[in-house]
C-alpha cells in the first residue's frame, strides 16, 4: 500500500513538473514571440477597444486598417495589448481607441477578473503584484496556461496557425432594441448593483488611459478617441453626471495633448433603430454605414494634416 501511495505521489509530482515545464517553455518561446503580435505591414491604422468598436468598424476589406477590438476588454488590458503591438510593428502610425461613457466606470474593474485568462500572458510583474491579485487568479492563470499549451500543440499538429492575439470585427445580425434590454445595459454599466447609486470612476481604468496616452506620445503615434453611435433611447438613459464627467475628461485630454490626440464624437451620428443590434452596439447594417462615415473622416483628417504640413 505504501509503495502504491509513493508511486502515485511521484507520478503526480512528475506530471505537475512536466506540465509546468512545457507551459513555461511555450510561454517563453511561443507566447512571447514577436510573430504573434505582428500585423499586416501595409496597415498603418490600428483600432482597439471593446465591443463598441468591435461591432462598429468593419475594416476587413479596408487597406491600411486593422480592427483588433475585443468584447469586454477594459482599458487596463488594452494598454498592455497596445504596448506589445507598437513594440513589434513600427509601421503603425495611428491608433483609434474606443472610448465611451462606460469605459471608465467601476463596472470595468469586474472585467479585470473576467478577462484575465485572455490577457495574463501580456502583463508585466507590476500588474501581477497589484493588490487586485489573489490566489484564485493564479488558479485561473494555471488552468488557462495548460489549456493554451494543449491547444497550441493540437493546432500545430493539424498544421493550423494558433492565434493568441484576441480581437477583430464582430458581425452582429438582427435588431434587439427594447426598453427592457436598454434598461438592463444601463443598470449594469452605470449603477451600483441593485441600487440607483451611480458608479464611481475606476482609478484602475484612469491609470490605464494615462499610460495609453504616454505610450502613444513616446512612440510618436497619433491617437484618436472614438465614441461610436448609441441608440437615442440608450443615450438619453445614461446618467447626466457620467456624461458631464466624461466630456470634461475628454476636453482636458484633447487640450493637454492636442499635438497628437483628437476626439471623434459619433454618439448621435446614427438614429435609425434598424441600424442597432441593441442600445449601444451597431448591427451589420449599422456598421456598414458607420465604417464609411469613419473612413471619410479619416481621409479628410489626413488631407487637412497634409495641408498644414
Amino acid at each position: 500500500m505504501q509503495k502504491f501511495v509513493k508511486k502515485t505521489i511521484l507520478f503526480a509530482l512528475f506530471s505537475i513538473v512536466g506540465v509546468l515545464t512545457v507551459s513555461i517553455l511555450t510561454y517563453v518561446y511561443v507566447y512571447s514571440s514577436d510573430d504573434y503580435y505582428r500585423v499586416d505591414p501595409r496597415d498603418t491604422l490600428l483600432i482597439v477597444g471593446d465591443s463598441h468598436t468591435e461591432a462598429a468598424l468593419d475594416t476587413r476589406h479596408l487597406p491600411g486598417m486593422q480592427n483588433l477590438s475585443y468584447r469586454g476588454e477594459p482599458l487596463f488590458f488594452t494598454y498592455y495589448k497596445l504596448k506589445r503591438l507598437l513594440e513589434v510593428n513600427d509601421h503603425l502610425k495611428h491608433v483609434v481607441l474606443g472610448l465611451s461613457y462606460h469605459s471608465l466606470n467601476e463596472y470595468q474593474n469586474s472585467q479585470y477578473e473576467k478577462m484575465l485568462p485572455d490577457f495574463h500572458w501580456m502583463l508585466d510583474l507590476k500588474s501581477f503584484s497589484s493588490d487586485r491579485m489573489d490566489p484564485k487568479f493564479f488558479k485561473i492563470v494555471a488552468n488557462d496556461m495548460a489549456s493554451r499549451t494543449y491547444r497550441f500543440f493540437v493546432e500545430t499538429l493539424k498544421g493550423r496557425e494558433f492565434d493568441i492575439l484576441a480581437g477583430g470585427y464582430r458581425h452582429l445580425d438582427g435588431r434587439n432594441v427594447t426598453a427592457e434590454i436598454i434598461n438592463e445595459r444601463i443598470a449594469k454599466l452605470y449603477f451600483v448593483e441593485g441600487t440607483q447609486e451611480v458608479q464611481r470612476p475606476s482609478q484602475l481604468q484612469f491609470g490605464a488611459l494615462d499610460r495609453i496616452l504616454a505610450l502613444c506620445r513616446e512612440k510618436g503615434v497619433r491617437l484618436t478617441l472614438l465614441n461610436t453611435p448609441l441608440h437615442p433611447d440608450y443615450l438619453e438613459s445614461v446618467p447626466q453626471e457620467v456624461k458631464a464627467r466624461f466630456e470634461k475628461l475628454v476636453g482636458s485630454i484633447t487640450q493637454e495633448h492636442f499635438t497628437y490626440v483628437r476626439y471623434l464624437d459619433f454618439k448621435n451620428e446614427i438614429v435609425d433603430p434598424d441600424c442597432f443590434f441593441d442600445g449601444d452596439h451597431l448591427n451589420y447594417n449599422g456598421s456598414t454605414i458607420f465604417t464609411e462615415i469613419f473612413l471619410e473622416n479619416i481621409k479628410q483628417a489626413a488631407l487637412a494634416q497634409n495641408v498644414r504640413q
